[in-house]
């Protein structure tokens, strides 16, 4: 997986790492299979303090859904109608949310998936689903982030980006 700084443009090592100019960080769990990334700024940023309510937001989303699951569900449906199939793509998934459009990407057997999110309580729960969905040949990755920082560089094929 290609990643690179999204401000200077510098490689940074697929399993995380600093850029050398500006400090802008990737790292990777312990168990390796979830990446965090974000903008070189102290705790008490502007960019902090969202990410900070929007994980709030996602565990109450979790607890009791915004909007009804059957609208989610509808919308990512038709949303999944209109790709098309996905099968052998390197997709990554912008804002997963609830994970339902998720669900149906990975039934098609795309070859590589990403569930990304500002919310770590989302991306844990797109890997819950995605475990449950028993699809061990589809190479699935998780990463937690805000994606106007995203680190990635020539990794898809599709991305979507859905409610965000």
């Amino acid at each position: 997986m290609n990643l690179e700084c999204p401000f200077c443009s510098i490689n940074i090592p697929s399993m995380g790492g600093k850029c050398s100019e500006c400090g802008y960080e990737v790292r990777v769990d312990d168990n390796g299979d979830k990446r965090f990334f974000r903008k070189p700024e102290g705790n008490n940023s502007i960019y902090s303090r969202y990410e900070t309510a929007y994980e709030e937001l996602a565990q109450d989303d979790l607890d009791s859904p915004i909007y009804a699951l059957k609208f989610q569900q509808d919308l990512a449906d038709q949303t999944f109608r209109h790709i098309g199939s996905v099968s052998g793509l390197s997709v990554a998934d912008l804002g997963v949310g609830q994970g339902l459009l998720q669900q149906s990407l990975v039934e098609d057997m795309p070859k590589s998936f990403l569930s990304l999110d500002i919310s770590e309580r989302y991306v844990c729960n797109a890997r819950k689903l995605f475990t449950a969905l028993k699809k061990p040949k589809v190479d699935y990755n998780t990463a937690v982030g805000n994606v106007e920082f995203m680190p990635y560089r020539e990794c898809f094929d599709l991305v979507v980006a859905t409610d965000i």
